[in-house]
């Protein structure tokens, strides 16, 4: 799929998977598309899945500037949205491509069928965003490539998975490094993005349907961000899924498909105006 050129001269690279109903797929911080690492073509067995670089990231070359807010990667997405003559889609988002789902939903309600967050967060809500431990990781790995991702499995993947596969992961994020270099320049510029994105008083009156889904063994965002995202969302689903880490796709990608598509068969299907049970006090593992 060729860039997309923007009238800011922004170039974003997207790629299109499947067919049927259309469904956004966003990456977190410092995440490309290829950090899917398949899932997106598992996705793609049950749906339109549109996968999407963000400024900076992977394929779209174009370095964000230091005033680029959420709402500004949210305007690309649907641009790309708008590139394919889709006029909705289900916006699912990870970590701060959750933010971004947010944000597609408060600034372009109509071109949302739901939003799905999974283990994301947002400003305001006088809680830590991002896990100490997962902060000092990234810092102590910051001078070698080897030990950052090493560290950043620890802090990303949950407890339960066998060190041959985590290790090919790892061999996977190096690979994706050689492929697209190191994106600490743009992850710069995201995260004073994310710090900035404090809208929890617009997300009362959100009315896109929402649901936040969380892995109950994710160390790099705190699991009471997605409790209270979803305490403010009306009629917002809260889905806890059980020992799963940052990385929930890559955790439990079993479980994490088969919340979309009862979610979505239930949007679809004209469901959502029974939210008996979503409630973030009755959902399971929330707390």
């Amino acid at each position: 799929m060729p860039d997309l050129v923007l009238p800011s001269g922004h170039k974003i690279y997207y790629e299109t998977n499947g067919q049927g109903t259309p469904l956004v797929a966003l990456r977190g911080l410092g995440r490309s598309m290829r950090h899917w690492l398949g899932y997106e073509k598992k996705l793609a067995k049950h749906f339109q899945v549109i996968t999407v670089d963000a400024r900076g990231i992977g394929r779209s070359a174009q370095k964000p500037g230091w005033m680029d807010t959420v709402f500004d990667l949210a305007d690309d997405v649907a641009a790309v949205l708008d590139d394919l003559k889709i006029t909705q889609a289900h916006i699912l988002g990870v970590s701060l491509g959750g933010m971004v789902a947010l944000a597609i939903g408060l600034k372009h309600e109509e071109r949302c069928r739901s939003i799905i967050t999974v283990n994301s967060s947002i400003g305001g809500l006088r809680s830590i965003r991002i896990s100490p431990i997962a902060v000092a990781s990234l810092l102590v790995g910051s001078g070698s490539k080897k030990l950052r991702h090493q560290l950043l499995a620890r802090a990303l993947v949950g407890d339960t998975m066998p060190q041959s596969r985590r290790e090919r992961i790892i061999r996977s994020w190096e690979e994706i490094d050689g492929l697209e270099g190191d994106p600490a320049p743009t992850v710069i510029r995201q995260l004073i993005a994310a710090v900035r994105f404090n809208h929890h008083k617009d997300l009362r009156n959100l009315r896109v349907p929402t649901m936040v889904m969380y892995g109950t063994k994710d160390r790099f965002v705190p699991n009471k961000n997605s409790v209270k995202i979803a305490k403010l969302i009306p009629n917002c689903k809260l889905v806890a899924i059980s020992g799963g880490g940052h990385e929930i796709t890559i955790d439990r990608p079993n479980e994490v498909l088969a919340e979309i598509k009862t979610w979505v068969h239930r949007i679809d299907g004209g469901g959502f105006d029974s939210p008996e049970g979503d409630t973030p006090e009755s959902a399971s593992g929330a707390g």
